[in-house]
């Protein structure tokens, strides 16, 4: 990429590209133009990033030259680091429509079980805020296509170990589905749009198939497509109780073993409810009451929606377990690494 000869004909590569897959009617809305820059690329002595800004640029005006619809973006860091994606905006933002990256938790398949849902996956939340925070700068400091433009954030790349053979197994596990979860929520809570875990298809310790296996997490992730679409809406967790009685200042809660998370379709009317136990041992009760008074949070969703579905991931239940509750549910049962999703349609 040091080479402008160079860039432009790997531009007009992928613009070839583009035609060849129009002219066979395949539709490719999406176009990420490099995996992993950061890696060999970012380490060698003579790396710029400048320079693989300027093919960025090439790339994106060659394709938009056979189809302008087309979304063109990257850079598909391994690892979101700030001051890359900031350049990115700099230099590529007003060529560009989406933003990014990749990310894992550990390369040592060692890392304990509660280290990862306490901290590795809630992290995933935190860097989709920090890319949300830099979107924002560059739309003020100009450097995207228009002062208000919002790029789309996506997770190109994802699991809990990024080694091709660390021994991980937990993935095909509940621990899996509930680290896989937990990840998702925390991110898309803070502006992450689409996700592609690695990997889908082939790989007996990350993939969600492989041969005529399906992992746990693969159909979890299966039925929140179907029970989960609309705006996430904002969720709270308790304070522990050896937090209780203490000023907030004063309080340094542990890291939650029930997480919650909600959808909201106003479109369907359908509210989707979303509760993760993370403990490996203990089984929890949730009651789900509303905050201002105690009325089952159950009971007003089933006067406006009706019954409620309910699926289940956990070590019982590997493929999931679907069935109907009549309201109201009171208080809901949480096995040990669980996550129960429940589902209140609309009419």
């Amino acid at each position: 990429v040091k080479n402008e000869r160079h860039r432009q004909i790997w531009a007009d590569t992928l613009a070839e590209a583009a035609r060849h897959c129009a002219k066979a009617r395949v539709r490719v809305a999406w176009w990420e133009l490099w995996n992993e820059p950061d890696g060999i690329f970012g380490q060698s002595a003579n790396a710029r990033y400048l320079d693989l800004w300027r093919y960025y640029i090439a790339a994106s005006r060659a394709l938009k030259g056979v189809d302008p619809t087309l979304q063109i973006g990257g850079p598909g860091l391994a690892w979101p680091h700030g001051s890359v994606i900031f350049d990115y905006f700099k230099h590529c933002g007003k060529d560009v429509d989406f933003i990014s990256y990749h990310q894992y938790s550990t390369g040592n398949y060692k890392t304990t079980t509660r280290q990862f849902l306490d901290n590795a996956a809630p992290h995933f939340g935190k860097e989709a805020a920090s890319i949300s925070r830099s979107i924002k700068r560059a739309a003020a400091a100009g450097f995207l296509k228009t002062p208000t433009t919002s790029l789309p954030i996506f997770l190109t790349e994802y699991n809990m170990n990024y080694g091709w053979d660390p021994g991980e197994k937990r993935q095909q596990t509940p621990a899996g589905v509930v680290y896989t979860a937990i990840a998702l929520f925390e991110a898309g809570s803070n502006g992450l749009q689409r996700a592609a875990i690695w990997s889908a298809i082939g790989n007996s310790q990350f993939g969600l198939v492989h041969g005529d296996h399906t992992a746990p997490s693969g159909y979890l992730l299966r039925k929140l497509a179907d029970w989960a679409p609309g705006n996430l809406v904002k969720t709270t967790v308790g304070v522990g109780a050896a937090d209780a009685g203490k000023p907030a200042a004063a309080a340094k809660p542990a890291a939650p073993l029930v997480r919650a998370y909600a959808t909201a379709d106003a479109g369907t009317r359908h509210l989707t409810v979303v509760l993760i136990n993370t403990s490996e041992t203990q089984t929890a009760a949730v009651d789900l009451t509303l905050a201002d008074g105690g009325t089952s949070a159950t009971a007003a969703s089933a006067k406006n929606f009706g019954q409620a579905q309910v699926f289940v991931v956990n070590a019982d239940n590997p493929a999931g377990a679907a069935r109907v509750l009549p309201p109201p549910l009171g208080k809901v049962a949480l096995p040990p690494l669980t996550v129960k999703v429940l589902r209140f349609g609309g009419r």
